[in-house]
């Protein structure tokens, strides 16, 4: 009869299984930092993390006001390697009616290139050790 021995059983078995998940850091991390515009704090935008090819999801983001950000673990990103997109709305030259307030008010605009959001070139990476707070300091030209 084939028996597997106590240690196989008890101790390599286990261990392959650990092998087998792998060794990053399974809590997702808290981020915070700042986010300009030509040098002055974005008022009031939005950041999104993206996870790129081998790094465990889901995407996290958070609001932007006064050019900070943060991200409480609890909702944050896995450690890894991420694209980031930066999003904010200001008051346009263009005016539309608006039927609920009867009246003309300034049609909304994203004034963030699209380098920075739908065609984000900007990345990041969270570790789990870093406690750094993370700068993006975005330029119109």
């Amino acid at each position: 009869m084939n028996r597997i021995p106590f240690f196989s059983r008890y101790f390599l078995l286990p261990l392959g299984i650990l092998l087998l998940c792998g060794c990053g850091d399974a809590r997702r991390q808290s981020i915070e930092g700042a986010a300009t515009f030509d040098g002055r704090p974005i008022d009031n935008g939005y950041i999104k993390f993206i996870p790129q090819d081998g790094t465990r999801g889901p995407a996290a983001g958070a609001n932007i006001e006064n050019g900070k950000f943060a991200v409480a673990a609890e909702v944050g990103p896995f450690a890894g390697t991420f694209r980031v997109e930066i999003t904010a709305m200001r008051a346009g030259s263009r005016k539309a009616f608006d039927p609920e307030s009867n009246r003309t008010v300034a049609v909304m605009e994203q004034y963030i290139p699209a380098k920075y959001n739908a065609e984000s070139e900007l990345t990041a990476t969270i570790d789990a050790k870093s406690t750094s707070p993370l700068e993006f300091a975005l330029r119109s030209k």
